[in-house]
């Protein structure tokens, strides 16, 4: 919605400076992700939490669980990963975000949330 908003105020370029730089064609980008503007989609939180529950029980506590998390986008598609030593888990990026900023903000926050659901 953004960028399609920006178009409204663009025109074509009237000479060759503009032409060659594309200065009036391509409208600005949007500012990054801020982490307090993310709010990812509940059910991710509860199927972290689940999925990091059922690797505790698996291995029976015996040992300290290493979780990583990652992000990712590329051709407009963005996802996320939480990885353990055992396992994996990710989901595609939904919404008009679809940068590796967001998609790296989303794991971070959904670990976290799944955690503290898990104490």
């Amino acid at each position: 919605a953004f960028i399609r908003d920006s178009y409204e105020d663009l025109t074509m370029p009237v000479d060759r400076c503009e032409e060659r730089l594309l200065c009036r064609v391509v409208p600005p980008l949007p500012p990054p992700c801020h982490a307090t503007m993310v709010k990812p989609h509940q059910g991710y939180s509860r199927r972290v939490k689940d999925w990091m529950m059922a690797q505790m029980r698996q291995h029976d506590f015996a040992e300290p669980m290493w979780f990583g998390t990652d992000g990712g986008a590329k051709d407009l598609c963005a996802s996320w990963a939480i990885a353990s030593q055992f396992d994996e888990i990710g989901e595609m990026v939904y919404g008009e975000d679809h940068t590796s900023v967001t998609a790296e903000v989303i794991a971070l926050v959904i670990t976290l949330q799944a955690l503290t659901a898990c104490v």
